[in-house]
């Protein structure tokens, strides 16, 4: 049966990162980086972004960045991860806050994700690896950032929140790693953002006020790369303690040569429907293969094929989703290791096609599925008597039904799902 495709939207979602080795805090000591005085730095700002690379141990509430006075101590803010959500908290210290949508089902504990925090002109945008996952306006109504040069509050603590305090008493220090903490004083696009995360910066970048690379591998300074150059400290003094994050010396690496460079990951829909899967690399080093994984929510995915090297590629998914397809190309190494280098989706509209043959049948009928959203299909007798019951999954296009057992009469092809409901008719009749 030819598809009729209807509409198309190609999306693409980028979980590639780079220089993904950083320090590692402790939570439970408080363990943290704190920053030179920032002064009016991020003060009375229309625009600001802070984005940084994070690896959660858990999914508790807790700290990536507090705002704060060292020498009282007292919070004033910060950037954190609350109730599943991105949050933010900048002029009422943690009294009320913006938040993302949840995104608690597209972290993986452990794993490496990037975190955006934007800032424009009262509105708050959030990304989570390059893509946007919620924007509204500030919730502690500020048209702008806080004046914080006027009360000293410009000191960043990464890692950590003060306590005790009352407001806090809903956070934990980070408990995980940080890599790659960037602040701006404008607010950075999606484009921006998608397109430079993966990327170590030069330093010299218009609006960037700190830039910490955390490729040091000894001492206790954290160099500052932005022009601003304001180094920060491990812990709160110069001096070594027990609030000291763990510099992560098994391999402190920018811009690794990765075993596999990818020019291109493209999906492209032929006029039968078809989704033709093609990728194209510039260099291979140590490369085994290549798995294509399959998904129809973005999450949970299935193995489709799977490409040995040869640096120009091609697949074709004969069957993709009514609905979105969302394709993951996984590069694996010789060694077993494997990196995740792109995900796009595809939006597909088909016509539903749905038949029952032969009819009137002397024993099986057959139940052709194409582009369904049906999830249950049940046969019944002219008195409503249920049958038989089979549950539809999204791959099925085809199901039998064996009458041969019942006497000769009407019966009725009962499908539901997606709210919809639809019968057919089939005559069982021994001539």
């Amino acid at each position: 049966m030819k598809k009729h495709l209807l509409a198309i939207i190609l999306i693409s979602i980028s979980f590639n990162g780079f220089a993904q080795i950083g320090y590692t805090f402790n939570g439970a000591n408080n363990t943290s980086i704190t920053s030179s005085d920032l002064k009016n730095k991020i003060s009375n700002l229309n625009g600001l972004t802070v984005e940084f690379w994070a690896k959660m141990s858990s999914l508790d509430n807790q700290s990536f960045i507090n705002i704060t006075v060292p020498s009282l101590p007292a919070n004033a803010g910060g950037f954190s991860f609350l109730q599943g959500k991105m949050a933010v908290s900048l002029s009422t210290d943690y009294g009320s806050f913006t938040q993302s949508n949840d995104i608690s089902s597209s972290i993986v504990t452990n794993t490496w994700n990037h975190f955006a925090y934007v800032f424009n002109n009262g509105i708050w945008s959030f990304y989570l690896n390059g893509i946007n996952v919620g924007s509204l306006a500030d919730q502690e109504v500020s048209p702008s950032t806080f004046d914080y040069a006027s009360l000293g509050a410009t000191y960043f603590e990464f890692g950590k929140v003060q306590t005790p305090n009352s407001y806090t008493v809903l956070f934990k220090s980070l408990t995980g790693a940080m890599d790659e903490i960037r602040i701006w004083n404008t607010a950075r696009t999606v484009t921006n953002i998608s397109s430079n995360k993966d990327t170590e910066l030069t330093g010299a970048e218009t609006g960037l006020i700190l830039y910490h690379k955390l490729n040091e591998t000894s001492g206790q300074i954290v160099l500052d790369s932005s022009p601003s150059n304001l180094n920060s400290v491990l812990g709160s003094t110069s001096s070594i303690e027990t609030s000291d994050p763990v510099i992560n010396q098994t391999g402190i690496v920018t811009n690794p040569v990765l075993p596999v460079e990818l020019v291109k990951f493209d999906l492209l829909q032929s006029t039968n429907g078809e989704v033709v899967i093609t990728w194209k690399t510039a260099s291979e080093k140590e490369n085994s293969h290549f798995e294509i994984l399959k998904s129809d929510d973005g999450k949970n995915f299935k193995f489709l094929s799977s490409v040995n090297s040869s640096k120009i590629y091609s697949v074709t998914d004969r069957n993709p989703y009514n609905g979105i397809s969302y394709y993951q190309l996984v590069q694996y190494d010789l060694n077993g290791d494997k990196s995740i280098l792109s995900t796009k989706s595809v939006k597909s509209v088909f016509e539903e096609s749905i038949k029952v043959y032969p009819n009137p049948t002397t024993d099986f009928v057959n139940l052709f599925l194409n582009n369904s959203d049906f999830t249950k299909v049940s046969l019944t007798d002219v008195k409503g008597n249920i049958l038989e019951t089979i549950e539809i999954k999204k791959e099925t296009k085809l199901l039998k039904f064996d009458i041969s057992r019942f006497t000769n009469g009407i019966y009725f092809v009962n499908l539901t799902g997606d709210g919809k409901v639809k019968t057919l008719k089939v005559l069982r009749t021994d001539l």
